[in-house]
C-alpha cells in the first residue's frame, strides 16, 4: 500500500510544476525578489529563507480553494459546537503531505464555517486556520502563495508558527525530501 500511494504520488508531482522561482507580484519588494520558492499547489505556498510579517485583510482567500488539514484535536474542538459533519477523509496525496486522516468539508469550494467572510467557529477554529498563512518546521519556513495580507519587508520570530505547525512539519519535510527541494 505504501508504495502504491508513492507511485500516485510521483505521478501527480510528474504531472504537476512544483517549483517557482521569483516574484508573483512586483509590490512585494526586492527582498521578496531573491528568495527561492518553492510552490506546493495542495497548499498554495512558499518555501521561504524568513518568516515575514501578516496583517489579515478580511478577504477569505484562505476558506476557499484550500486544503483544511484537520487533526484528531481539530475535530475534538470543534465537535461540540457544530451539528453537522464537518469533515471528510483525505485523499492519499493529502495525507501524505499533510499526515492528517482529515479534511475540512467545502460547500461551493469554500470552508462550510465560512459565512460573509468571516468564520463561524473562529474561537475553535482548527489549527491550520490558527497558524495561516505559515508553516514552519524546524528546517524550512512556508508562506501562503496568495494571502494579501503579507508583509514581506518585515519579518518576525518562528516559535509560535513552530508549535502550531507540529502536527504537519514531519509530512511536509518528507513531501519536500521526495521532491529533491
Amino acid at each position: 500500500m505504501f508504495f502504491k500511494s508513492i507511485s500516485i504520488l510521483l505521478q501527480f508531482l510528474a504531472n504537476e510544476k512544483f517549483l517557482f522561482k521569483g516574484n508573483t507580484n512586483e509590490k512585494e519588494g526586492k527582498k521578496a525578489k531573491k528568495m527561492k520558492r518553492l510552490l506546493i499547489p495542495e497548499l498554495e505556498m512558499f518555501l521561504t529563507d524568513i518568516l515575514p510579517q501578516f496583517s489579515c485583510k478580511r478577504c477569505a482567500r484562505c476558506c476557499t480553494g484550500k486544503l483544511i488539514p484537520l487533526y484528531v484535536s481539530d475535530i475534538e474542538r470543534i465537535k461540540p459546537y457544530v451539528k453537522r459533519k464537518f469533515y471528510e477523509k483525505t485523499t492519499i496525496t493529502e495525507n501524505f503531505i499533510t499526515g492528517a486522516k482529515y479534511k475540512m468539508v467545502k460547500e461551493k469550494d469554500s470552508c462550510i464555517f465560512l459565512d460573509c467572510k468571516r468564520c463561524k467557529h473562529y474561537n475553535v477554529r482548527p489549527d491550520t486556520c490558527r497558524r495561516h498563512p505559515f508553516l514552519v518546521t524546524e528546517k524550512r519556513i512556508l508562506v501562503s502563495a496568495t494571502c494579501p495580507g503579507i508583509i514581506w519587508d518585515s519579518q518576525q520570530s518562528c516559535n509560535e508558527y513552530r508549535l502550531l505547525s507540529a502536527k504537519i512539519a514531519t509530512n511536509i519535510e518528507s513531501f519536500l525530501k521526495v521532491i529533491n527541494f
